[in-house]
Order: structure tokens, then sequence, then C-alpha cells
């Protein structure tokens, strides 16, 4: 008689920003996400980032002295066209929430001439995919909203459509674009010399001036989560964080910790 082995556990051969903060938030979390595959649908606050990147991504492409108000208009209608409402419909938005979607994106991107004058961006990149080699074997994955000319080097900007958040949330953003300037350098001859965060609905920005301290203690974070993960597959132990994360929770009508709460 033979013992079946159990399956083994793969991981996806990257990281990235939103995957490291997954599995700090929960391993367990991290595992029905990235090892099982189970999808978590879309949020109408999902779909309207990415209308707004993709509304932005096609203003940034116009020539400077095209990038207007008027322009904007006319590539946000364009963009609509391209599927929006077939996607929103998966919601069950009723018309008026479908107006109200729309009168929100717009208000996101028109915000952006509140915060900066996009006839005067000079970029280097715009939505660009990296998928690098930060320490050995370790890769990281991640798209980049904007790369501009900055100070002899270059700014990371990324844009949000969100809330501006309290200062006990910045931490994970600042992450997010720090892990961003490693991989950038890596794959550019320049150095990120500033990371920028871009709040459209509120009409905000924040910058941060890059230090070498960065570097070292992003590439820490990295290699911690890389390492636990590692250990997570071998041994098939992914711990569940209970926390008031647990509430909004997509898993949390299969997870073990979820169940053994309300009992």
């Amino acid at each position: 008689m033979t013992t079946e082995q159990p399956a083994e556990l793969k991981a996806p051969g990257y990281l990235s920003a939103s995957s490291i903060s997954t599995w700090e938030q929960c391993p367990q979390r991290y595992k029905y996400s990235r090892i099982d595959g189970l999808p978590e649908p879309e949020s109408e606050s999902q779909i309207m980032g990415i209308f707004v990147h993709e509304v932005l991504e096609h203003l940034y492409k116009l020539p400077p002295e095209q990038r207007t108000v008027s322009n904007a208009q006319q590539l946000s209608r364009s963009v609509w066209a391209m599927g929006w409402a077939e996607r929103l419909a998966a919601l069950r938005l009723t018309e008026a929430q479908m107006r109200e979607f729309r009168w929100k994106a717009w208000w996101c991107v028109e915000n952006l001439w509140v915060v900066e004058d996009p006839t005067k961006m000079s970029l280097i990149g715009l939505e660009s995919e990296y998928n690098v080699e930060v320490l050995p074997g370790i890769k990281i994955k991640g798209f980049v909203d904007r790369i501009s000319d900055f100070d002899g080097g270059a700014k990371i900007t990324d844009y949000k459509t969100g809330k501006f958040p309290k200062p006990a949330y910045m931490d994970q953003k600042w992450f997010q674009l720090l892990l961003y300037k490693l991989v950038v350098e890596k794959t550019l001859d320049k150095p990120v010399k500033e990371v920028q965060l871009i709040y459209l609905k509120d009409g905000k920005t924040m910058g941060r001036k890059t230090t070498p301290k960065d570097d070292e203690t992003t590439l820490e974070r990295v290699a911690t989560v890389h390492s636990e993960i590692q250990v997570a597959l071998r041994t098939g132990e992914f711990q569940t964080k209970v926390s008031r994360l647990c509430d909004w929770c997509y898993y949390k009508r299969i997870c073990p910790a979820w169940g053994a709460r309300r009992s």
C-alpha cells in the first residue's frame, strides 16, 4: 500500500507590492489568492481606478500641447465606449449608479489639473510593466503608472482614486513606490530621486525624496517575506491573522479562522 503524497505547493515566480502586503496582512489570504488561485471579484472602486488610469494613459500619450481638459473629456467618452458599461453591469448597478460612477471618474480625471500641468510633463515611461530580479532568485513584478524626468534623474508617480489616507496607512503606499524604484533603476540608466502619490479624488499630492537607506529597508522587507513564503510552501502551514480586515475579506466564507471567530 502506497501513501499518497500531498500536492506540492507552488507560488508565483515573483513578488509584487500587493502580494507582499497580502502576505503581511494574512498568509492564509495569500494562499487562497496567489497559490490556490481563487479570484476575488472586482469591486466598483477597483474598476474606477482602472478606468481612470486608462483615460490618463491615453491623455499622456498625446503631445504635451494636446493634454487639455477638453481632450480628456473626449478620451473619457472614447474609453467608456470600450466595454466599461458591460464591465460594471456585473455589479448590478442601476442607471443612476452608473451615471454617478461616470461623474466620480470624471471628477478624478479633471482633478489632475488641480495638482499639476500635464503639458509640462516630460515622460520617460507610462504604464510600464516590470519583472525584475532585485535579489538573487527574487523577482518583483509591477506596473508603474508614470516615470518622468526630475532633477537630473527620474520621478515615479502613482495615481490613486481612493480617499487621501491617514498617516498610519502611508507606510504601505510609500513601500510600493520604493519597490518600484528598485526595478526602475535596474532597468533605466537613471536614478529615481523622488516618488510621488497623486490622490485624484481629493486633488492632493505627496512627494518623497529617496535615500540609499530606502533601498536597504525595502530589500530587507522583500527578503523577509520571500523567506517566510518559502517556509510555508515547504511546511504547508499558512498562518491566519485575525483582525478587523477579516470583516472585508472575500475568503472569510471558507477561512477556518473566521468560522472559529463566529462560533
